[in-house]
């Protein structure tokens, strides 16, 4: 984690199980949680698998298309490639 920056707590509704990025949480206007996931490695992508507690549905936002596009959840586990290039949001609707 670059200096300063905080880790996420352990009580966290969702954790990173494999890869390493920086994180932003919000809320659309529904009320859905959404992460906001940057590569801390500019030159390369990552797969990032996230534990998402509680989660009933994500879905990744699909920037070519404009649209949310559905996750697979597994086991409460959700896999995105985060690109070198941009941020990726990932939303979920949890109980």
């Amino acid at each position: 984690i670059p200096g300063g920056l905080p880790a996420v707590p352990k009580d966290a509704w969702f954790e990173v199980a494999a890869g390493e990025v920086l994180i932003g949480v919000c809320q659309d206007a529904a009320k859905n949680d959404v992460l906001i996931l940057a590569c801390h490695n500019p030159y390369q992508s990552q797969e990032v698998t996230l534990r998402l507690k509680g989660a009933k549905k994500a879905e990744c936002y699909d920037r070519a298309k404009g649209a949310w596009k559905p996750l697979t959840l597994a086991n409460g586990q959700a896999r995105v490639t985060v690109e070198d290039y941009a941020v990726e949001l990932v939303r979920m609707a949890r109980d």
